[in-house]
């Protein structure tokens, strides 16, 4: 590649460390190498599109604005606008023109008026005559209807123009103008623009929750939260562990304040099962993220909510996922308590968390040396599984076979069997291969199991090389780090003091060292 055709993305990197962060910091925040983002300011790359709201809010700027500053031009700094006392830009304020509405907000009052309409996108869609994925770049805030197509809109919801225009919250583009009517303007005293722009933000936040309140009963917001949780959970396997986090905290905020409210059995029971499985996920991408005090805190929480709802498939799935941390933590008795407790809630139940309970059990079990009870519990697992059917490979709820081959994997490792341990890892990496989206912790995860199994089978150097490679490979992803610190730990206490003096095992305990101290942290400069 040309390098000499890159343009440094300088407005990026300035407006980086206005808002306080380092290219380490921001990374971490983001759950990207510090490399990526190294790359973004460096012209050589550029964020994708589920990272760039994120990334805007962590700047603190709009995504408009981060869309100038990853353009080729974009080498000013943008940073949010400061007033002086005359009412005049002080000198950081961005001189990029607001545009009329912001990208990439989310319309969840457009979403909750279709649904009350009885319309799907798909439906909403064919009635205008426009493709699918128009109807959903409305709703995600990414364009704007057209003149044409707001008309027969407010027909189909069953509203008039002006009430879709305060809708869309859009009244300053072209289109509003030409459907609602024009409001008196008047000019604030200089000295008071910063307490009326203060005083006109709060009122459109207050305008745009009215509308949300106005146009979508509680059973209907429930109805969406419940969607939302369940599309979070059919993606949570692909999804980074930090965007995860980002995409439910305001789920669970929202979920907190209807379980405060509501009486209603019958919705309180909707709203801690959405509140189990969303606590879960929280909970599990915290584990990846290596926020073990935190994870635990979320799993308790997953918990009392889940054996609120009385479903015995949830309350032995939230057991299961724990049974995940506390192996990760070398607490193996809970372990195998936690997948006790899921296998005696769903007994003979074909359940995904019964499965995955058998499973983790298993790998416990082979860790602990009962080798004979390894066996049963793995002959249970199988067992489970072959009730099950086929399961999504994206679901965190589900317990497809390449799960069942990483969990096979981390057994028959600890037992020693390398005749069959290497058969099953090749089958469960063929596996993760059929699905190269899906996030790569379960396959890396499946390496280290086999450099366990060269460790066991006293090939020291292989194992200890391989090893570092593994580790070298994650680098600074925050995300798996964490993990994979806890396996290379494994393999090197299965090397144990016979390959001590080897110099690829001094190098991996070296490497083990460094990374357990952490990155040092590039100058803000």
């Amino acid at each position: 590649m040309d390098r000499t055709r890159r343009a440094k993305r300088t407005g990026l990197a300035r407006s980086r460390r206005l808002a306080g962060h380092t290219q380490g910091a921001l990374a971490a925040r983001l759950g990207v190498d510090r490399s990526t983002v190294a790359r973004w300011e460096n012209g050589e790359a550029t964020p994708g599109p589920t990272l760039r709201p994120v990334l805007a809010a962590t700047l603190g700027i709009t995504p408009y604005e981060l869309d100038i500053l990853l353009s080729s031009g974009g080498t000013g700094v943008l940073a949010p606008c400061r007033r002086t006392r005359t009412g005049e830009p002080g000198p950081q304020a961005s001189t990029v023109p607001a545009p009329p509405w912001t990208p990439g907000t989310q319309r969840t009052a457009l979403v909750m008026r279709r649904r009350g309409a009885g319309y799907t996108q798909d439906s909403l869609a064919q009635e205008l005559g426009v493709a699918r994925s128009t109807v959903m770049r409305w709703e995600r805030g990414l364009v704007a209807p057209g003149l044409p197509q707001r008309t027969r809109l407010a027909q189909a919801l069953r509203m008039s123009p002006q009430e879709l225009t305060a809708l869309l919250g859009d009244s300053g583009s072209d289109h509003a103008t030409a459907l609602a009517p024009q409001p008196r303007t008047t000019t604030a005293p200089a000295e008071d623009s910063t307490a009326v722009g203060a005083v006109l933000a709060t009122a459109k936040v207050l305008r745009q929750e009215m509308t949300v309140l106005a146009v979508s009963g509680s059973a209907e917001r429930v109805a969406a939260l419940e969607e939302t949780v369940d599309q979070l959970r059919r993606t949570h396997v692909r999804t980074r562990p930090m965007q995860t986090v980002f995409a439910l905290t305001p789920v669970l905020a929202e979920l907190r304040a209807r379980l405060r409210d509501h009486r209603d059995e019958r919705v309180l029971r909707r709203l801690r099962t959405a509140t189990a499985m969303a606590s879960t996920m929280f909970a599990d991408a915290l584990l990846r993220l290596g926020q073990l005090d935190e994870a635990r805190g979320w799993y308790r929480a997953a918990r009392v909510c889940a054996d609120a709802t009385g479903d015995p498939q949830l309350r032995a799935q939230v057991r299961a996922q724990q049974a995940i941390l506390t192996y990760y933590t070398g607490d193996l008795h809970a372990t195998v308590d936690l997948a006790g407790q899921a296998q005696a809630i769903v007994g003979d139940l074909a359940s995904p968390g019964g499965a995955l309970a058998s499973a983790a059990q298993a790998r416990a079990l082979a860790r602990m040396g009962a080798r004979d009870a390894t066996f049963t519990t793995i002959t249970d697992a199988r067992h489970r599984y072959d009730r099950l059917g086929d399961q999504p490979g994206d679901d965190i709820f589900s317990f497809p076979a390449k799960r069942l081959y990483l969990y096979l994997s981390g057994s028959l490792s600890y037992l020693g069997c390398t005749r069959y341990a290497p058969g099953v890892q090749d089958k469960g990496l063929l596996l993760y291969a059929a699905e190269p989206d899906t996030f790569g912790i379960d396959p890396m995860l499946l390496r280290f199991d086999q450099a366990v199994g060269m460790a066991q089978a006293r090939d020291h150097a292989d194992a200890a090389a391989y090893t570092r490679s593994l580790l070298t490979e994650v680098g600074g992803d925050g995300a798996r780090l964490p993990l994979a610190l806890t396996r290379a730990r494994d393999v090197a206490g299965a090397i144990g003091q016979d390959g001590r003096d080897l110099p690829s095992v001094r190098d991996l305990r070296e490497l083990i060292a460094e990374l357990d101290r952490g990155p040092a942290d590039d100058t803000a400069a």
